[in-house]
């Protein structure tokens, strides 16, 4: 009896074997007990070029391997300074260029012109004013309301509807009228008078 299933892609690489990009058997032959969804948000998180040829794997999908430093790499990145915002270092202000997030360095371009690394201890982030989150206010109490009302100037009176209308109908802008075409007059067939 011969009984046929259809598997995926990746259980076929794993049952036909072979070698990876790193020159060790393949990891789903021999010892991963099933597979996870990897995305390639975990190559941008870990810095990887986002090259498709070294990115999948045997199966053509992205490598399973990518997803094992992943968490590490989230841990890391914690406590850096993304790429892009400004920073105060022992030799003055810059941006961040990138980031070496397992060694902790942080590259950065200088306002001065200049390109260092340094430790992520030695930079700190800068933070203006325009960029901090706005206070939010707290809810008023009955009280607070009622006497903010009476300190507050009334409102003028609405105006009448005549008033309004008055106002609408001089500062309307006049319509095109449309004009009505006068119909074609037949032309009256001739008659011979000389008859």
């Amino acid at each position: 009896r011969v009984e046929l299933r259809q598997i995926g892609i990746r259980d076929a690489a794993r049952h036909v074997g072979g070698t990876g990009l790193c020159g060790r058997k393949l990891c789903c032959s021999s010892f991963l007990p099933e597979f996870k969804s990897i995305s390639i948000r975990m190559a941008k998180d870990q810095n990887l070029t986002l090259n498709q040829q070294k990115l999948s794997g045997r199966c053509g999908r992205l490598r399973c391997c990518l997803e094992y430093e992943h968490g590490l790499y989230k841990e890391k990145a914690k406590g850096l300074p993304k790429p892009g915002k400004r920073v105060a270092t022992p030799d003055g202000d810059g941006k961040v260029r990138d980031l070496d997030v397992l060694r902790e360095k942080v590259r950065v371009f200088l306002n001065d012109g200049g390109m260092q690394e340094y430790h992520a201890s030695q930079v700190e982030r800068i933070t203006t004013q325009p960029d901090q989150p706005k206070k939010k206010k707290k809810p008023k109490s009955p009280e607070e309301a009622k006497s903010e009302k009476s300190q507050s100037p009334k409102k003028p009176k609405a105006k009448s509807a005549k008033e309004t209308e008055n106002k609408t109908e001089a500062g309307a802008t006049k319509k095109k009228r449309k004009r009505k075409r006068k119909p074609k007059k037949k032309p009256t067939p001739k008659t011979d008078e000389s008859s």
